[in-house]
């Protein structure tokens, strides 16, 4: 049964992508990837990153978030980041903090986006 399914999802898709004219998966995202090469850039990019759910209204401090990195990196807890990259990057915990703090303003911005 679940064959069945698969080769139908896969038929209807190229069947969609003929019609048209496309390619990929039906529900694919379309995304752009730029290299980090300027120092500011990767800590706006931590920034925007942690700063989306209060701009987005889904919690009022990027420490409430539970899907964020923000608390991973100042946990102890086992953890998939990159803790001591990062946290090296910004001079530490302190740094990180500072740096979040400071810039809460990324979170109100109306027209804030990372090229």
């Amino acid at each position: 049964m679940e064959k069945a399914f698969k080769d139908f999802f896969i038929s209807y898709a190229k069947s969609v992508n003929v019609e048209q004219g496309r390619t990929g998966a039906l529900f694919q995202y379309k995304f752009k990837r730029k290299e980090v090469e300027e120092p500011d850039y990767y800590s706006s990019l931590i920034g925007y990153i942690h700063f989306n759910p209060v701009r987005a209204k889904l919690c009022e401090e990027v420490s409430h978030w539970q899907f964020s990195s923000y608390n991973a990196f100042l946990s102890d807890k086992p953890t998939l980041v990159s803790r001591s990259e990062v946290l090296e990057w910004f001079g530490g915990p302190g740094g990180f903090l500072a740096f979040h703090r400071s810039n809460i303003e990324f979170a109100t911005k109306q027209d804030w986006e990372i090229d």
